[in-house]
């Protein structure tokens, strides 16, 4: 369930001076008025729907079992803002800003990265592809891409940042954690072309969907694009045994569409231009791709696309 935890004041984590700063999305740690820290994220306009995705997102990930931090919604009053004004405004909440967040914000758990996280990673994989070698749960790597491709976040194959690594204090094994989902979704604004191509989208045939698979495989895997952290990831995907993603592909089709429905019209309503539109887009969006992500999969695994250095060019099983 998630929380509404108001905002006691701004936080130092020194880890943010050389992580969590190349990625603008996550700028700012807060106390909550539980005793969490959290990682800040605010919308910057009035139709940027970041929020309601990401949002979105990490409740299909609970759902789904993707390992992502656990978060809870923030709240921020006149008098925790004053007390810490300029930090607040330094890293962009100023009194617009929150008022179109209407004071409420998405707060991410601050987990501490590994020592050196992914300082070394601008321009090349080499650096998230060293750091994955010690991770346990390399399972999640499989479900980052199917997962990729059902939310269609056209930011994550590019963006090394976003994937994080955790050291456990309590064995001291590495784990990785998916985040950042706002730029899901086709886009991260509401506009009525976004709306008008969700709508389009959902009536195709069977056999259209397997065009839009295309297209959608080209959006994302684009070889044209610098996708370093696909790069870095495929690397683990291993196909000799069976398919790597078949499991998490088929959590995706079991989602009912009641929870669909709930997942969506739990956005809140404050992050969102125009509520009733919005979630009516999401939720028939979310029906159609489940059943979908197979087919942009199988297209990704192709051999001329040379996606994945480990496949082996036999046809994907699946469930």
């Amino acid at each position: 369930m998630v929380k509404c935890v108001n905002i006691k004041k701004t936080c130092y984590k020194a880890s943010l001076d050389n992580v969590w700063t190349k990625n603008s999305n996550y700028f700012l740690a807060v106390k909550g008025n539980n005793g969490n820290d959290y990682i800040i994220k605010s919308r910057k306009y009035f139709c940027d729907d970041r929020l309601a995705q990401e949002y979105l997102a990490y409740e299909l990930c609970v759902k789904l079992g993707i390992q992502t931090p656990e978060f809870d919604l923030l709240k921020l009053d006149d008098q925790n803002f004053e007390n810490s004004k300029d930090t607040f405004v330094n890293h962009g909440i100023n009194k617009q800003i929150r008022k179109v967040n209407h004071d409420l914000y998405f707060g991410s758990k601050f987990i501490e990265p590994i020592e050196n996280y992914n300082l070394e990673y601008d321009m090349n994989s080499d650096g998230l592809y060293n750091d994955l070698k010690k991770v346990e749960n390399l399972e999640i790597l499989a479900e980052i891409i199917a997962f990729t491709c059902f939310i269609v976040n056209a930011d994550l194959f590019p963006n090394v940042y976003n994937i994080l690594i955790k050291e456990s204090k309590n064995d001291n094994k590495r784990y990785a954690y998916a985040i950042d989902f706002g730029n899901s979704f086709f886009s991260n604004d509401w506009s009525t072309e976004k709306k008008d191509y969700i709508y389009k989208v959902c009536k195709l045939s069977y056999e259209d969907k397997q065009n839009y698979a295309k297209e959608i495989e080209k959006r994302l895997f684009d070889t044209d694009k610098n996708n370093y952290c696909l790069s870095a990831m495929q690397k683990y995907i291993y196909f000799d045994q069976n398919n790597p993603f078949a499991e998490i592909v088929h959590k995706i089709e079991s989602l009912s569409d009641v929870f669909l429905i709930e997942a969506v019209n739990n956005i809140p309503n404050a992050w969102l231009a125009n509520p009733k539109e919005e979630k009516e887009a999401y939720t028939r969006f979310l029906i159609f791709q489940k059943s979908t992500v197979r087919f942009i999969v199988n297209e990704a695994c192709k051999c001329d696309f040379h996606h994945f250095d480990n496949w082996n060019g036999q046809k994907l099983q699946w469930y």
